[in-house]
Formats: C-alpha cells, sequence, structure tokens
C-alpha cells in the first residue's frame, strides 16, 4: 500500500451492533472498482457487544486498509468526527453499515466531486428489504405521502437538493465547516447539510451514485426510529431557526390535531364537521397511497402499509412535541465544532509576515496622523528578548493613550486596512480596536458569526489614567467589568461563578443590543475619564479581567524607544522593562516548550485574499 500522503479516500464508518449486516457491508466495499491502493476504511466501532467486533477485526487482518476505531461515547456524531479527524485521505466517504454499495459508488462519488463545484455529493436512497416486513416499510420510504416527497428519495432524481443520504465531502472543507455537531445525536446528516446551504455551498444528487438501504425490520423498532428523528429534528430547526421544508412541520401538526380538535369538537359542530373531513381526507390519501402499491401483491400486506404510514406520521410529530420540550432551555451553536488551525512553520511564517506588513503600514499611517503607539504583550517581548517575533506568535498587539485612541477612532480607514471598533453601526465583538488587513481573511473562534471584516489584525488597547483613591479605583474596575460585558455581549469564563451568574443575568435582562452599547459607552466613559496627565499610575482595562488589576506608572510611557523588530524597527515604551516585569515577570527566560504554542482559536486562514471571498461561510 502507498504512504498515507497517496490517499485520496477516506471511507468513515460509524457501527454498533451490526453482525446481521457487517460482513455483506464490508464485501461490497472489497468489491469497489477504486484503487485500494489509494483508499483506507475506518469503521468507528461504539464497543459493539454482538460479535461485530471480531468481523471487523478479522477482515483488517487481511486487509491493511481497513481500521477499526473506538467510540466510547458511542453515538454517530462522535463516531463520524473520530473518524474525519483520523482520516488520511484527501475526500471524505461517509457509509453505513446497514447498507450495500454498488462496484463504483466510489468512484462516482470521487468523479462528481471532483469534476463538479459541489460541496457534497451522494445518490438517492434506494431501499432494499431482506423479509417480508422490510418490504413493506420499505415502500412506504418511497411514498411521498410517508415522507413527504423529499429529492433524496427520487431514485431517478439528479440535481441540487437540499440533504442527500451519507455523503462525500473533501476533508478540509468538512473541518472548516466544523463537523458534525456532537451535540445533534440523532439528525447529524441533516445539520451538517443545512450548515452547508446556509454558508453557500451546493448539495448535488446522481442516481449514477447507487445504494441500497436496509430499513428497520418491524414496527416497533420503526416507532422508536421517526420518535427520534421528530426530536432531533426540533434540535435541527433551533439551531438553524428555521425547518429545511416546511413538509417537515405537518407530522407535528397532525399530532396536534388528534389530541385537540376531537375534544374541541364536543363543544362545536363547525369544529366537528371540520375535524371529521380531515380524518376521512387523511384516510383516504393513505388508503390511495397504500393500495396503489403494485409492488405489494398481498391484501395484508398494503393493509399493513397503511398502518406503517400512520405510524411514520405519528412517531414523528410526537418526537417533535417531546423535543420541543427536551430542548427548550438548550442552545445549539454553529460555532462550538471549529476545529483550531494547526500552524506548519512555514506558514507561521508567513502569517508573521503579514503581521509584519500590516504593521509597518500601520507606523506610516500614525506617523503621517501623529499619533504613537507601543508594541505591547507578546510583541514587545519579541522586541527585546528575539529582537523580532516571538517563534510561535502569530499576532501583534499595541498599546496606545486613550488621547491618540480616540483620534485613531475618528480617523478613516486606510487603503490597506480597516480600523474596526465597535459603534452603532458595526459590531466586533472586542472591547479594543482592530486594524485589520484589507487583502487576507483570518477567522478566530470567536469571530464566527460576526459581519465586520476580518483579516490579519492589530489589537490596539487604550491606557488610562487610574485615580489615587482606592474608592474610584474600585469603581473604575466596576465601570471597566461592565463596559466589557455589554460592549463583547459575551459572560467572562474561568472568573468565578458569581462573575457568570452576574454577567449571564444582566445580558439577559437587557435584550436590546442598542441600550446594551449605549450602557457599554456610558461605562467607558466613566472608566476613562481619569486623565493621564493629572495621575501617578496607567491601567490597561480593555485587555480583559486577565491584565485590567496591573497597575504601570504612567513615566512607563511617557515616551517610546525604537527597537529592532525583524527587518525593521519599531516603538516599545521607554520603560519597557519595567512594564514587561509587572505584567509577565520574568520575561527574558523562554517558557516551557509545552507552552511554547500560539494561543488564537484561530480556524481558518488565507493570506491572499479578503474575507469577501468568505462573506457568507462564517
Amino acid at each position: 500500500m502507498n504512504s498515507t500522503t497517496d490517499l485520496t479516500v477516506s471511507v468513515i464508518v460509524p457501527v454498533l451492533n451490526e453482525k446481521k449486516y457487517i460482513k455483506e457491508f464490508i464485501e461490497s466495499v472489497l468489491r469497489q472498482d477504486f484503487d485500494k491502493n489509494f483508499m483506507e476504511v475506518l469503521l468507528i466501532d461504539g464497543i459493539s457487544k454482538d460479535g461485530t467486533r471480531d468481523i471487523i477485526k478479522n477482515y483488517c487482518k487481511k486487509y491493511d486498509f481497513i481500521k477499526i476505531l473506538d467510540n466510547i461515547k458511542k453515538d454517530i456524531p462522535n463516531a463520524l468526527n473520530i473518524g474525519v479527524k483520523n482520516a488520511q485521505g484527501k475526500y471524505i466517504i461517509r457509509m453505513d453499515a446497514h447498507t450495500y454499495y454498488y462496484p463504483d459508488y466510489i468512484s462516482n462519488c470521487i468523479e462528481k466531486i471532483q469534476t463538479g463545484n459541489y460541496q457534497n455529493v451522494g445518490g438517492p436512497t434506494a431501499v432494499g428489504y431482506k423479509n417480508r416486513m422490510q418490504k413493506i416499510i420499505a415502500e412506504a420510504h418511497y411514498s411521498p405521502f410517508a415522507l413527504g416527497g423529499g429529492k433524496n428519495h427520487n431514485i431517478n432524481y439528479e440535481g441540487l437538493a437540499d440533504t442527500v443520504q451519507f455523503g462525500t465531502f473533501e476533508k478540509d472543507y468538512l473541518l472548516k465547516m466544523g463537523l458534525y455537531d456532537e451535540n445533534i445525536k440523532f439528525a447529524e446528516d441533516d445539520d451538517l447539510n443545512f450548515k452547508i446551504i446556509e454558508n453557500g455551498g451546493k448539495i448535488f444528487i446522481t442516481p449514477k451514485i447507487k445504494f441500497i438501504y436496509y430499513p428497520r425490520d418491524n414496527l416497533i423498532s420503526l416507532f422508536i426510529q421517526y420518535f427520534k428523528y421528530g426530536m432531533w429534528k426540533i434540535a435541527v430547526i433551533k439551531k438553524h431557526k428555521k425547518p429545511a421544508r416546511i413538509s417537515h412541520l405537518v407530522p407535528i401538526c397532525f399530532v396536534i390535531f388528534l389530541v385537540f380538535f376531537p375534544i374541541i369538537s364536543i363543544f362545536s359542530k363547525h369544529v366537528y364537521f371540520f375535524t371529521l373531513g380531515v380524518l376521512f381526507l387523511y384516510i383516504f390519501l393513505d388508503l390511495i397511497f397504500s393500495f396503489k402499491k403494485n409492488s405489494l401483491y398481498n391484501f395484508f400486506d398494503k393493509l399493513i402499509l397503511f398502518f406503517t404510514h400512520f405510524i411514520i406520521h405519528i412517531s414523528y410529530g410526537i418526537g417533535n412535541i417531546y423535543g420541543i420540550f427536551k430542548f427548550f432551555k438548550k442552545s445549539f451553536s454553529n460555532e462550538q465544532n471549529f476545529q483550531k488551525h494547526e500552524f506548519s512553520k512555514p506558514e507561521l511564517e508567513k502569517l508573521q509576515k503579514k503581521n509584519l506588513e500590516l504593521i509597518i503600514n500601520f507606523k506610516k499611517f500614525c506617523q503621517k496622523n501623529n499619533l504613537n503607539f507601543f508594541l505591547c504583550g507578546g510583541g514587545c517581548i519579541g522586541a527585546i528578548r528575539h529582537h523580532g517575533f516571538i517563534p510561535w506568535d502569530d499576532d501583534l498587539d499595541v498599546f496606545m493613550l486613550r488621547e491618540d485612541y480616540e483620534k485613531l477612532a475618528k480617523i478613516e480607514s486606510s487603503e490597506n486596512f480597516y480600523i474596526l471598533r465597535t459603534n452603532e453601526k458595526i459590531f466586533t465583538g472586542q472591547s479594543f480596536t482592530l486594524v485589520s488587513d484589507k487583502n487576507s481573511t483570518l477567522i478566530k473562534k470567536e469571530q464566527i458569526g460576526i459581519k465586520t471584516p476580518r483579516g490579519v489584525s492589530i489589537d490596539v488597547f487604550p491606557l488610562d489614567g487610574c485615580p489615587d483613591s482606592k474608592i474610584k479605583q474600585k469603581l473604575q474596575m466596576i465601570y471597566a467589568c461592565l463596559f466589557l460585558l455589554f460592549t463583547t455581549r459575551v459572560v467572562p469564563k474561568n472568573h468565578g461563578i458569581i462573575a457568570k451568574i452576574f454577567g449571564e443575568i444582566l445580558l439577559n435582562i437587557i435584550p436590546s443590543n442598542k441600550l446594551k452599547f449605549k450602557i457599554a459607552c456610558f461605562c467607558e466613559k466613566q472608566m476613562s475619564k481619569y486623565k493621564i496627565k493629572d495621575f501617578k499610575y496607567i491601567k490597561e482595562f480593555c485587555a480583559g479581567p486577565k491584565y485590567m488589576k496591573n497597575l504601570y506608572k504612567k513615566e512607563i510611557f511617557e515616551s517610546c524607544v525604537l527597537k529592532k523588530f525583524e527587518n525593521t524597527e519599531l516603538p516599545v515604551p521607554i520603560g519597557y522593562d519595567e512594564y514587561l516585569k509587572v505584567a509577565f515577570g520574568n520575561y527574558m527566560q523562554l517558557p516551557p516548550e509545552s507552552e511554547r504554542v500560539n494561543s488564537h482559536d484561530i480556524i481558518f486562514l488565507d493570506l491572499n485574499n479578503s474575507c469577501e471571498k468568505y462573506k457568507n461561510q462564517f
């Protein structure tokens, strides 16, 4: 077998107690006409107890491209994420052990995703059977009356769709989209496909991609399956704020109708006749769609199909209702599974070069507008200790005295960068000003969903005067904490349960973002009203709770001194040694190797294209 760098395809398969189906599934994979030297099969097992693991391990011994991975959590989304993270191939093909795949399945999937501008491709769901009851349930899967007529259930359909069973993706795209949401336990495909479409992606179905899915083979397991579908569909709807199709809402309406309208009809003739009419129409349509099935010859089989339709509708609708109560207080977010971007050394060096270009442009801009700034944090340490970037650092931060900071906010952005600060029109999610490069894209985890331009950025922190009175210092600190809360609109983490509860209460009792901004402005005004020239000390409030307690003598920042930084010179505070000792202690000592990592949760980086290119993707 070739090295992992040559792999094209990684097949990922969640399995749990699949003894009845696993052999046929693996054999269908072995019959694939795709070159086995360029593929791997990852079977992610939820610690099966029925002999499934032994069967898989026997195949692993015979074929080195088949591997077994453990899924201790047992649920499907976790299994799929384990598969993607361990995959070596460029493309991910999700498969299911309950399914038989035609020999050209993988080849057709790869051909379509390589030649078309699609983010997910697959085939329509063809349903098979191995016994009489499974055949009846299979017929229900083909019925538009049972499942609402989705395009993925039409075995002859070719074109764009809102979802597809299983799917084929580029691995990098799945990572960028944040993988499968592990909080959505039983509708993970729907959620991922919803997210793809929301972010401007396309899902394509073609009948050339062929497989046969084996449904449940008894009505009890069918009821449980569709109850879970209905329950978790509510989670998907709550997360995305709308259903993928209006037809998804029909079963819950039907169940509510069956519960309430017969009771109301006791008190109203009009409701009584309306209820009879709806019930008659439902029974009539169910009979039509059940008894016109020519593939079922037996009268009793068609009668069972009639009840199968009803079970699908009722179980799904009851699941919807249960889901409303179960997830009433639970929130679902699109951001939770985005993966931190791990930088290679060359990639980090390119990012540092872009940061250097940006700060050189910013330096020229400040000189032109008579503004002063100082390198701070890791940039300042880098200038003194390394005469450039700390080798593992990925950004640069600067201080500005409050007077220059306010002047900066009033100047228009340059041709090279945006000057961004939360105001009535834009929300950056930060308590400080961003100087953001116009020709690159850098997305941090906390920036997902924020619509302001997001490129490689310099964080600009204001420095404020600190009053001598201890009481006024405490009041200033309170205003600073409130400013951070209302300007970022995020409850502080890792600062104690009291801060968390207090923050959540304040943000929830003031739902208006406009009012939050006004409160933030008031707090910032109170926090920054002490002029530096009138007091002995300076504080950095906007860098967050970790640093706002630091107290600096104002002489540290009375002027700047230029220090070598890579191939240029950049300003640091005249009292840089005292500043760095107060903020970081023995800053000249290197940290342990385990801590020599970049600290920002960057999930996406493109140094060559503006964030306009990715406008709807984050």
